[in-house]
């Protein structure tokens, strides 16, 4: 039987698939093999990729076999010399790592009686205990673990590593999930902490995919555990929702009371933040239940300045799935009148204009806040500005986008239309200097007032006809441009006009001594209907 007689078996075989995360098939080892191996090393490679325990051992035990033909002595009790037992191909493949790589466990249980060596890393870096556990060949990986291959032995050493992840044969079977294997290496004392970043980690990779069974096992035999580890093994938990894992941690022995808090409240804002790589929150709704519901963990706690709910919406969750995460936070007793480091409550956050998600995400937040079967909002909580949510909501319509709805809501549930900020304005004064028809309706339906002046005596008529974009809202200047290109704005005219019709006074007069009269007559051509409007409103 040559060569060429195996290559036949390979092909009845019609074995066509290349280890998992490999990419050499049998056939591309058998081309190979045939092209740049001498012909006494050819069969072999494919013997121990086809298990062909037979065929190995007439390689083994008779050098004038035409199995193998390779003219000369082998050592018939396998001493590690033996040619057939270690000898690489140019690339440093050994028939063991063949025989590992393609779960060819006779074969390999051949080799390594023939004293092949079991420790031998190969030209990818993977020695034949990691190519098994890879390739999830259970039964060939513990076949070597029990020969005395090296359960701590990364892909590289200290000098190869550098910036590489350096998976050890524990991390490889925490990543494919392998139980067996797993308890196999706890058995034999594996290192359960080989180091690295705790995503490559065998406890932290079995906490971020809900492993409860790995996880347990490796817990229950490891006792090392500083504050910083424990903490980051804590948010990979979190992240990965297995309540069994989480409730582990926090019974966890050795731990402070005070770190074990700390640490779930950070989990909290770890599962708050916002992915995008991944375009998704960091964690479900499930393990925030968890989270929240710990003894001891203080649900109003701050991070950065940002409360639980802050976090919720500046991290943009509403825009995705987190209408139901902020109700589930209210729920559960989340201060929503905290205030982050400006100074914002929740409701003035979610509307206030610096917000890039759609404003149907800020009212069904504003919902949310606002829902009289939980918590409710303090719709007169005010910023460093003394702007209320209500305030904002007018000013955004700088933006693109219908914000009528969220002001009607505002008011609807009572906020105070005559609010004033730090430089006395009302919202009013706002939808007027914007002509806003609807929202200066929506105002006045609630007794918004028409006469209240400012800091500098301005009325909301005043800033209707004397808009000065540059000057009152330069905070806003990459969107300013186009306000004051379309000055005068539509509606302008009807906009006084519903003022004057419902008192407004014309000849109210600011520090200035301006009056509307005269600061349309400044700002709008003399023909102008609003300048007519305002000296026929004079003349009465």
């Amino acid at each position: 039987m040559s060569f060429h007689t195996l290559l036949r078996v390979w092909e009845v075989r019609e074995v066509s698939d290349a280890p998992p995360g490999l990419t050499f098939t049998p056939k591309i080892l058998a081309g190979f093999a045939s092209r740049f191996l001498p012909e006494d090393r050819q069969c072999i490679f494919l013997a121990a990729c086809l298990d062909l325990v037979e065929a190995m051992k007439a390689i083994l035990e008779d050098d004038t076999d035409d199995l193998c033909n390779t003219g000369r002595e082998l050592d018939l009790k396998g001493i590690p010399e033996s040619d057939a037992i270690i000898v690489r191909e140019p690339r440093n493949m050994t028939p063991l790592w063949v025989a590992a790589c393609y779960n060819s466990r006779a074969v390999a249980e051949l080799l390594l009686d023939c004293g092949a060596y079991p420790i031998d890393q190969t030209f990818i870096y993977l020695t034949p205990l990691s190519a098994a556990i890879y390739g999830g060949n259970s039964e060939t990986a513990q076949l070597l673990i029990r020969s005395g291959a090296d359960i701590n032995r990364g892909m590289y050493d200290a000098e190869q590593q550098k910036d590489k992840e350096n998976p050890t044969p524990l991390c490889l079977a925490v990543e494919s999930k392998n139980e067996i294997l797993v308890r196999c290496l706890v058995e034999r004392g594996v290192i359960t902490r080989p180091g690295g970043p705790i995503q490559e980690d065998p406890l932290g990779m079995a906490a971020l995919h809900e492993q409860d069974a790995i996880f347990d096992l490796l817990f229950d035999v490891s006792d090392n555990y500083d504050e910083s580890y424990y903490c980051s093994l804590f948010c990979c938990a979190a992240q990965g929702g297995s309540e069994h894992i989480i409730t582990r941690l926090f019974e966890r022995d050795g731990i402070t009371a005070k770190w074990k808090i700390s640490c779930a409240e950070n989990a909290l804002h770890v599962l708050l933040s916002f992915d995008p790589e991944r375009n998704t929150r960091n964690g479900d709704d499930a393990a925030l239940k968890i989270l929240l519901e710990l003894k001891g963990v203080d649900v109003n706690f701050q991070r950065d300045g940002k409360g639980l709910l802050h976090k919720c919406i500046s991290e943009h969750t509403t825009m995705r799935c987190g209408i139901e995460t902020a109700r589930l936070l209210s729920q559960h007793g989340v201060d929503q009148n905290i205030k982050n480091k400006d100074g914002q409550s929740c409701l003035v956050q979610t509307v206030a204009n610096d917000l890039d998600y759609r404003y149907e995400s800020r009212l069904e937040i504003a919902k949310v806040l606002l829902d009289t079967n939980g918590p409710q909002a303090d719709l007169e909580s005010q910023d460093h500005n003394d702007r209320t949510a209500l305030h904002h909501a007018v000013m955004s319509m700088l933006r693109p986008g219908e914000y009528e709805n969220i002001v009607q809501l505002l008011l609807e549930s009572g906020a105070n239309p005559n609010s004033r900020d730090v430089v006395n304005r009302t919202p009013l004064s706002y939808a007027a200097e914007l002509s806003h028809l609807v929202l200066i309706q929506l105002l006045l339906a609630r007794d918004a007032s028409l006469d209240d002046k400012d800091s500098v005596g301005r009325t909301p008529l005043s800033y209707a006809v004397g808009y000065n974009p540059q000057k009152l809202w330069g905070h806003h200047d990459e969107y300013m441009k186009e306000f004051a290109d379309k000055w005068p704005p539509k509606g302008l005219g009807e906009a006084v006009e519903i003022l004057l019709s419902k008192g407004a006074d014309p000849n109210s007069r600011d520090q200035d001594g301006m009056t509307p009269l005269l600061r349309a007559e400044k700002s709008l051509p003399e023909d102008h209907d609003v300048v007519k409007l305002l000296r026929g409103s004079v003349r009465s």
